[in-house]
């Protein structure tokens, strides 16, 4: 080897001793990227001949790409695949490091569907993303796009269920109450009186510092404005003489107030006798046949319910303890407020003159217990706590009754589906529900029948009432099978191993006979009302 050769020699062995790198000329053709890919991590996207594999939906392919995404080169066709730190930019990475890029977010493609993630080989719309309420909104905001859907279950053109007893039935389709409008109002107000107190919280600011409230104490003044002055803690009202006199009965109505309890020998009828039981429940001339189908129900279900919500008291009169009750639009379902609703009911009921010793309505003498009674002129009663708002409500849905309709002459005039509901959360303080029939196969491969079948046979075995009504003819056509009264509300009491539904007249008499599944279908209105 010559001297020359020799010091070069000399020369490499003493920098790879101290780590430095030989100078390479420019016909050498080795590649240092191989040594240090941090320093250059954007070569791999520069030859487009090659297509980048493509990593599982948000999830980067490198981990030096998602470090540097401001390094990433943009692709000048919008057709080329999203480069993987893209993808992660668009669904729920922190910002990226360059403030150019966070500043476009119309670079950022947005997905057409959130439940499918965008393919990294599909062209990127350069559409403006959505802001995080809409976002939110979109996926899984719990307020339905129908206003119409905030409404209750509704079929304003349909009858009642009312059947008084010994009486043929008029009636029509189940129905809800409420309207879409009212409630689209309702939220809209308290929209902007929440904008408007939260508006006029800055102007405060400084006195409420200064007077050590701070933020917390304007939320709470935000809060009181929305809700307004604090509701009592119970309801409190006397149902002393509710109206009974209905000028649209057909049949013989009571004509004068009395006091069946007051037995000829001095003796009281008793309040109970043993536990409630649903054949004490015997409607009589008035058409509530759903308020009397509900109170059977949660005795036969419930018993403790009946006894714990009526009590005589020393002074002779009795004290019903109801739940306030509201409509939980979003659910779908009546729901207690957690108010008691606390009434004084005197024991004078509706009589008839030439009978004064017997209850012209729910039957005493008959059943040897006053309870029933005492809850039908409660529940007649009730109507004194109600508001502005309730009233209109059932004005609205019995448009066939005069407005201002109060009393047993509400009752008179039928209840439907969800009324039954929620009368059965006052008596419960429970959710309950107006459930429509299932139609085609489930998940599991059951057919709407055994659906059917099996729902309301597991309801009644977690004892919660089953409550339906029977769809409505005309007078010239003819009545109904298996014993059936049209228009008219029943109690399921049983289904038992054939599939068969056996219902309970709340006449106490009379009772249809059981029914196939197809025979439940053709006769009773697509519902019913139960527990949750």
């Amino acid at each position: 080897m010559d001297e020359a050769g020799l010091a070069a020699a000399e020369s490499s062995a003493r920098d790879r001793a101290t780590g430095e790198p030989d100078e390479l000329s420019g016909d050498d053709d080795v590649d240092v990227r191989a040594e240090e890919p941090a320093e250059e991590p954007a070569e791999a996207s520069e030859t487009p001949d090659d297509e980048p594999e493509q990593p599982e939906p948000f999830e980067p392919a490198d981990p030096a790409d998602a470090a540097e995404p401001s390094e990433q080169p943009e692709p000048s066709d919008p057709a080329d695949p999203a480069e993987p730190s893209e993808l992660l930019e668009s669904s729920d990475s922190p910002a990226p490091a360059d403030p150019a890029d966070a500043a476009e977010p119309s670079e950022q493609p947005e997905p057409s569907d959130p439940a499918d993630p965008a393919d990294p080989a599909d062209p990127a719309d350069p559409a403006d993303p959505a802001e995080p309420s809409e976002l939110l909104e979109s996926s899984d905001s719990p307020v339905p796009a129908d206003p119409a859907e905030l409404s209750e279950p509704s079929d304003e053109d349909a009858a009642p269920d009312t059947v008084e007893e010994g009486e043929g039935a008029v009636g029509g389709e189940e129905a809800g109450e409420g309207s879409s409008e009212e409630q689209a109002g309702e939220d809209a107000e308290a929209q902007d009186e929440s904008a408007g107190a939260a508006e006029g919280a800055p102007a405060d600011e400084e006195a409420d510092q200064s007077s050590g409230r701070g933020l917390m104490g304007r939320f709470k003044d935000a809060v009181a404005a929305v809700r307004g002055p604090d509701k009592p803690t119970e309801v409190q009202s006397v149902v002393d003489r509710p109206d009974f006199h209905n000028p649209q009965a057909l049949n013989a109505r009571p004509d004068r107030y009395g006091n069946p309890l007051e037995r000829e020998d001095g003796t009281r009828v008793p309040l109970f006798d043993g536990a409630p039981r649903r054949e004490q429940t015997h409607q009589g001339s008035i058409g509530d046949c759903g308020m009397i189908s509900t109170m059977g129900a949660v005795a036969g279900h419930l018993p403790d319910t009946i006894r714990d919500a009526v009590r005589e008291r020393e002074d002779g009169d009795y004290e019903v303890t109801l739940h306030e009750t509201k409509y939980a639009a979003l659910r779908g379902r009546y729901e207690p407020t957690g108010r008691p609703v606390r009434l004084t009911v005197t024991p004078e009921l509706p009589v008839f003159s030439e009978e004064p010793g017997k209850a012209g309505f729910a039957r005493t003498a008959e059943v040897g217990v006053a309870w029933p009674a005492i809850l039908e002129k409660a529940i007649a009663g009730v109507d004194q706590t109600w508001d502005d708002e309730r009233r209109a409500k059932w004005d609205r849905q019995h448009s066939q009754a005069d407005a201002g309709t109060r009393g047993y002459v509400r009752l008179d005039n039928g209840s439907y589906g969800n009324e039954r509901a929620e009368v059965l959360t006052q008596l419960t303080g429970r959710p309950s529900s107006v459930v429509e029939f299932p139609s085609g196969y489930d998940m599991q491969g059951r057919s709407a029948d055994r659906q059917l079948i099996e729902d309301i046979r597991g309801k009644l075995a977690d004892n919660c009432p089953v409550l339906v009504g029977t769809v409505s003819t005309k007078r010239s056509e003819a009545p109904l099978a298996k014993d059936l009264i049209s228009g008219h509300a029943y109690e399921v009491t049983e289904v038992d191993d054939r599939g068969h539904f056996h219902l309970r007249n709340p006449h106490n008499i009379n009772h249809p006979e059981e029914l196939t599944v197809s025979e439940f279908k053709k006769y009773i209105k697509p519902s019913y009302v139960t527990l949750e």
